[in-house]
């Protein structure tokens, strides 16, 4: 969605959260606006416990996805969460600059990582309990605006932040490995940490997205067991 921000990733097992799966030969389908019960069952893998769940998108803006087919990270689904529409996920990439204006507010912690004015944010919350001392979730981000808009000052951004016993404020575990970088277009891209982008420019027939980042994982340790985390 062009010079919107996007929070496109998914999230699986034991806390993943994958909000968008960069595969080359899987079919994509998305169901939009699942209940929040179908939400817990999808991102609540063994070793914790979700509850309070609460998801602030656009219309149609999040989705569960489902993936029939083998893909690079070995899922088959998870949560899909965009600033467009989450069907706009589905491919082929056909469209060089699928965009839209969903005409609701961004965020101020994704505007102060993007270093740029976000809209239409899509937010999900949630409290997490852990059985051990860590959680971890996998995800990829795609976006639209891959990659002629990259090092301009449209600049998607997705973020996943923590917070609770020991942690002071929230803090933001969805990073460039080995880095303290947030992930946004203009710091993973063909001339920027390019190790962790894959291109779409061939108009790949699963998703519609021009660039992602290949399956990454962010940890979070030294976690109280059994005390309850906020998430988002």
């Amino acid at each position: 969605m062009k010079h919107y921000t996007k929070r496109n990733s998914f999230f699986y097992s034991i806390l993943a959260f994958l909000i968008f799966i960069p595969s080359l030969q899987a079919q994509l389908t998305v169901t939009t606006n699942p209940t929040i019960a179908n939400i817990i069952n999808t991102i609540e893998g063994e070793g914790v416990t979700i509850s309070n769940v609460t998801i602030s998108c656009a219309s149609n803006g999040y989705g569960l996805f489902d993936l029939a087919g083998t893909t690079p990270m070995g899922l088959t689904q998870g949560v899909l969460l965009t600033s467009g529409t989450a069907t706009g996920a589905i491919g082929p990439n056909n469209v060089g600059n699928l965009s839209g204006n969903m005409g609701t507010g961004g965020n101020a912690l994704l505007t102060t990582l993007a270093g740029a004015t976000t809209q239409d944010a899509c937010i999900l919350e949630f409290d997490v309990v852990p059985a051990g001392d860590r959680i971890e979730f996998r995800y990829s981000f795609g976006s639209e605006e891959y990659p002629e808009w990259v090092n301009s000052s449209y600049n998607d951004v997705f973020a996943f932040m923590i917070s609770g016993p020991g942690i002071a404020g929230e803090q933001n575990i969805a990073l460039i490995p080995a880095t303290t970088t947030p992930v946004t277009i203009n710091n993973v891209n063909v001339g920027s940490n390019a190790t962790y982008y894959q291109t779409n420019a061939t108009g790949n027939a699963t998703f519609q997205y021009d660039g992602y980042t290949v399956n990454l994982v962010a940890t979070r340790t030294g976690l109280t067991p059994c005390a309850t985390y906020r998430v988002r």
